[in-house]
């Protein structure tokens, strides 16, 4: 039965005419539970934008024609715009992204079922309203007082009854999540046997502290024997340093124990130190920090210090404290590498991806500040490599124009000639939803979807639209890694593909001409992992 009162049709046109309009290409490509997200949150946006201007419409064709026929008109026009921009942006999806993994998606079906639910949060909003409504007339003459009143003391006691049981499931998701990652994986569960490691024999960080992403870093690590089997001889054992969220009580604890195990595995003895920041869930990518071993043939030590478990998304809040503790770990570094005669100074590189990288780039700017923005330098610091900061304004944002500093969407566009002891590497793809996404986008049209000229990967038919692009590009950040094993694109959030030329640009010039070879490693490194962890996970 179609809607005879204008606000509804107008709201019903908002789901079909916004649900249509979900279908345009953004920056990733979509299944067909991508898209109905999309759809959903983009066709609730329409529908209250809808009601209200259906609203207006039946006020201002009342004196003329009855609401049935506006609801009728609005309904017919709206689903003749919503099938032409479907058809259309359908096409367009199809012709984008063809340089990611194929995804198999469906988004007419996606988008069908997005807005069926946007449908019926509508239609449950409109009964819940009208129950309200009921109840506070109701109220009103058995108790006395103003039915707007009981109205509004109703809605306060739903919505407060709704915000206890969000928290409450928010808080159990939460513990769940850190739960899993405290969690081993079955292939890595036992203590390791590597004396060159945190949670090693002889190791003051205990393994069982190390949680999941601590324990693949410390496992990942290139051996000796794994480099001599790649035809490098006379290599050295690199050393790698992770201390979890769980092996000392407070951030201090965590950076004193980062220290004596850099000290106790002979870090400052080697070429290199990396102080990796880590995203989150304490997830460090292991794939610059194999690269740095492969091209320094084990010369090289790095160090991970964990401030959380839970996803990026979820551990914003946390950068201030996260902020902090690197910081406290970069000083103490330095420091001590200052200390040292110059002939046996290593060079410290700092190192950040995602978060990670906002992480550091806010603890270099804590007061007092280490980089002077006018010169692009670093005070302790040989070089930085940060990939994929997310959007925002930040020291990447200040410094990505200034001639002093290397900014690249891909390796492929480094410079044959960098400026002279640059110190700043930044990596951002174009089309990287967490490098794009940010709250101005829900008012203002971004410089990368404006003019004749766009980014790599960026879908030309994408377009800047109040409000809902902004809720395309927040979903598209859930799906910017979509990476297969040992297949390495330079696409999205998934870095691997520029990471081994970056280091090699960034802290081993020397090794330029070994690059090729140590992506190959990479990959074929990373797909024996997977298989590892898979095969146990599936023996359990």
């Amino acid at each position: 039965m179609l809607p005879a009162r204008p606000t509804a049709a107008g709201a019903a046109a908002g789901i079909a005419v916004v649900g249509a309009e979900s279908l345009r290409p953004s920056l990733t490509p979509r299944s067909t539970l991508h898209q109905g997200l999309v759809t959903a949150l983009m066709a609730s946006t329409g529908a209250a934008v809808g009601a209200a201007a259906g609203a207006a419409v039946g006020r201002l064709f009342r004196p003329v024609a009855p609401d049935s026929v506006v609801a009728a008109g609005t309904l017919v026009g709206a689903s003749l715009v919503a099938v032409a921009l479907g058809r259309r942006h359908v096409v367009a999806q199809g012709a984008s992204h063809a340089e990611w993994a194929p995804r198999g998606g469906r988004p007419a079906v996606g988008a069908g079922a997005g807005i069926v639910a946007a449908a019926g949060l509508a239609v449950t909003g409109s009964a819940a309203g009208r129950q309200v409504r009921r109840g506070s007339v109701g109220a009103s003459q058995r108790f006395g007082g103003h039915p707007a009143l009981w109205a509004v003391g109703g809605v306060a006691l739903i919505a407060t009854a709704a915000v206890a049981g969000a928290r409450s499931g928010f808080r159990s998701a939460l513990g769940s999540l850190a739960a899993d990652s405290r969690a081993a994986d079955e292939a890595l569960a036992e203590p390791i046997d590597d004396p060159h490691v945190s949670g090693g024999p002889g190791s003051a960080v205990d393994y069982e502290t190390l949680s999941r992403e601590g324990r693949r870093y410390v496992h990942w690590r290139v051996s000796a024997a794994d480099m001599r089997e790649a035809g490098i001889t006379d290599p050295r054992e690199p050393v790698r340093v992770f201390v979890g969220l769980d092996s000392a009580e407070s951030i201090s604890g965590r950076v004193d124990l980062a220290m004596a195990e850099l000290e106790r595995l002979g870090a400052f003895d080697r070429a290199h130190i990396v102080a990796a920041c880590p995203a989150g869930s304490g997830y460090a990518n292991s794939v610059p920090t194999e690269a740095l071993e492969l091209y320094s043939h084990g010369d090289c030590a790095s160090v991970v210090v964990q401030y959380g478990l839970l996803p990026s998304m979820l551990s914003i809040p946390e950068i201030p404290a996260a902020a902090e503790g690197f910081r406290l770990l970069i000083d103490r570094i330095s420091g001590r590498i200052a200390s040292a005669s110059p002939q046996d100074r290593p060079k410290l590189h700092l190192y950040g991806e995602s978060l990670g990288a906002a992480v550091a780039q806010t603890a270099l700017t804590a007061e007092p500040s280490l980089v002077d923005r006018k010169t692009a330098r670093i005070a302790g610091i040989d070089t930085v490599l940060f990939v994929g900061t997310p959007g925002g304004t930040g020291l990447r944002d200040e410094l990505r124009q200034h001639p002093g500093v290397v900014h690249v969407d891909r390796w492929q566009d480094l410079p044959e000639e960098p400026p002279a002891d640059c110190q700043f590497w930044l990596l951002d793809h174009d089309a990287d939803p967490v490098t794009r996404f940010e709250i101005p986008l829900v008012a203002r049209r971004p410089g990368w979807l404006g003019g004749e000229t766009r980014g790599r990967n960026i879908p030309d038919q994408m377009r800047w639209i109040p409000l809902t692009t902004w809720q395309q590009v927040m979903l598209d950040v859930a799906y910017a890694t979509q990476a297969q094993s040992g297949v390495f694109r330079s696409l999205g959030h998934d870095y691997r593909a520029d990471l081994a030329p970056m280091v090699a640009a960034a802290w081993e010039p020397r090794s330029q001409g070994e690059i090729q070879q140590v992506q190959t490693l990479l990959a074929d490194r990373e797909v024996t992992r997977d298989r590892m962890l898979d095969l146990a996970e599936a023996g359990k």
